[in-house]
């Protein structure tokens, strides 16, 4: 993970905001996927972090 994403981390860390496009970054790169993989995450599963980061290991894993 990049500097830039360490250093504009969300204050909230349980949820996930696709509508706010640096969090949304710094999501992204958490994970090491795309905005847009990212935001197909939260629309299947929904925005909290843990769900979104156990399927995106599932979908990972299933491939």
């Amino acid at each position: 993970m990049s500097i830039e994403a360490i250093n504009r981390a969300p204050a909230d860390l349980t949820h996930i905001r696709v509508d706010n496009q640096d969090e949304l970054r710094y999501w992204a790169d958490r994970f090491e996927r795309t905005p847009r993989e990212l935001e197909n995450a939260v629309i299947r599963v929904g925005a909290n972090t843990k769900d979104v980061e156990r399927y995106l290991k599932l979908k990972s894993y299933c491939k």
